[in-house]
C-alpha cells in the first residue's frame, strides 16, 4: 500500500501545476470481460494508481483547485455490495478507500451522476487525459450538458480543457524516495528470475517451459506478475522483436533470448538476456555476445546527471559499429558507417 503521505504529496504537487479554479479528474481503468461472468486479469490505469493507490476497477478522483488556490480531493469508487463480494471479491468501499487514498472526502460511484455536475458547477478550467475514451467519458458528457442546461439557473460548466497527461507525466518523470525503493524491488525480482531461467535452460526443453520458470519465480519473490508479455525466443525467434508464441523446442547450440520483467506494486521490472541454451558459448557467439556487452558499458558510463540518452546511444552504436568492423561483418571507415546508417 503506498504511504497515505506519498499520495498527498503527489496531488499536491499536481495541484500546484494547475490554474486557479479548475479541477482534475483521473479516471480508474474498467475490467473487462474475457468470457461471460469471467473478466481478463484487471490492471489499473497508471496515473489513477498514482494519485489515489485503489487498486480496483471505475473509480474516478477529481482534484479541485479554487480561485484562491485552496484545494481538496473528491473520491469515487464502487460501494460495498454483499453479492457483487461473494462472486468478486471484497471491495474497500467508502470508508476504507477514503482512508487508504488519504482524500478529503469519498462518495459511492453509484452517486457519480447526481454529484458530477454539482462538483464541477463553476470551475472555470478542466484538466483530463485527452484521447483517452474511457468507460467515464458518457458521465462526464452527461455532467457537461446539465451544467449548460442548467445555465439560467446559475450553473457554470467549465470552458477550457486542458491536457492531464501533460502535467501529470512531467511529475511522474521525476521519482521520489520511495518509488526508487520500489523500482529496486522489482528489478530485484526480475533478476532472480532471469537467474533461474538460465539454470534451467537446457536442449529439448520449450520455451513456454522457461517462461513458466520465470512467472514462478516472480510470484515467488512478490510480484504480481510479469510487466509485459515475457519473451523466450531460441535460435531465429530472437530475431522476432516482440516474440511472446512461446511455442518452440531449444535446439543444442543455439543461443536462447529473455525478455522478462516482474510487476511490483505498479512497478515494472524490465531485463533481456542472451545466453547459451547448452551452457557455453560458441566462439562467433561469445565475441558478439562481448561486443553487445562492451556497447552496453558504454552506454552504462554515460548515464549519469547532466548527460542525455543520445549521448548514451551515440556511445553504444560507436562500439558496435568499430566491433563489426574489426569483426568483418562490416566494411569502411565507422565514422562514415554510422553518418550512412549502415
Amino acid at each position: 500500500m503506498i504511504p497515505s503521505a506519498e499520495l498527498v504529496a503527489r496531488r499536491e504537487a499536481l495541484i500546484a501545476r494547475m490554474v486557479p479554479n479548475s479541477v482534475a479528474i483521473v479516471p480508474a481503468n474498467n475490467e473487462v470481460v474475457r468470457s461471460n461472468d469471467t473478466h481478463y486479469d484487471f490492471r489499473q490505469e497508471s496515473d489513477y494508481w498514482y494519485c489515489t493507490g485503489v487498486n480496483e476497477p471505475a473509480g474516478v478522483l477529481l482534484a479541485f483547485k479554487g480561485s484562491d488556490a485552496a484545494a481538496h480531493s473528491v473520491l469515487f469508487v464502487l460501494p460495498r455490495s454483499l453479492s457483487d463480494e461473494i462472486w468478486h471479491g471484497r471491495r474497500l468501499g467508502e470508508e476504507q478507500a477514503k482512508q487508504q487514498a488519504a482524500v478529503d472526502r469519498c462518495e459511492s460511484l453509484d452517486d457519480l451522476d447526481d454529484l458530477l455536475p454539482e462538483l464541477l458547477d463553476g470551475y472555470t478550467d478542466l484538466y483530463i487525459a485527452q484521447g483517452n475514451d474511457s468507460w467515464f467519458q458518457p458521465h462526464l458528457e452527461q455532467a457537461m450538458a446539465t451544467l449548460r442546461a442548467g445555465k439560467r439557473q446559475g450553473m457554470k460548466a467549465p470552458i477550457r480543457f486542458h491536457d492531464l497527461n501533460t502535467e501529470l507525466h512531467e511529475l511522474r518523470l521525476i521519482k521520489s524516495p520511495y518509488e526508487q525503493a520500489i523500482m529496486r524491488e522489482a528489478c530485484r525480482i526480475t533478476a532472480g528470475a532471469h537467474a533461474r531461467a538460465m539454470a534451467f535452460t537446457a536442449p529439448r526443453r520449450f520455451e513456454h517451459q522457461v517462461a513458466a520458470e520465470i512467472h514462478h519465480e516472480l510470484a515467488m519473490r512478490g510480484a504480481s506478475g510479469p510487466a509485459y508479455g515475457t519473451i523466450c525466443g531460441g535460435g531465429e525467434n530472437a530475431c522476432v522483436l516482440h516474440y511472446t508464441a512461446n511455442t518452440d523446442e531449444l535446439q543444442a547450440g543455439d543461443l536462447l533470448l529473455v525478455d522478462a520483467g516482474a510487476e511490483y506494486l505498479g512497478y515494472a521490472g524490465d531485463i533481456t538476456r542472451t545466453f547459451p541454451v547448452s551452457g557455453t558459448f560458441s566462439e562467433p557467439q561469445r565475441k558478439l555476445y562481448n561486443l553487445v556487452l562492451a556497447s552496453q558499458e558504454a552506454a552504462l558510463a554515460q548515464l549519469k546527471p547532466g548527460s542525455t540518452l543520445p549521448a548514451a546511444y551515440r556511445a553504444c552504436v560507436n562500439v558496435l559499429v568499430e566491433g563489426l568492423v574489426q569483426l568483418g561483418i562490416l566494411t569502411g571507415d565507422p565514422a562514415t558507417l554510422i553518418k550512412e546508417q549502415a
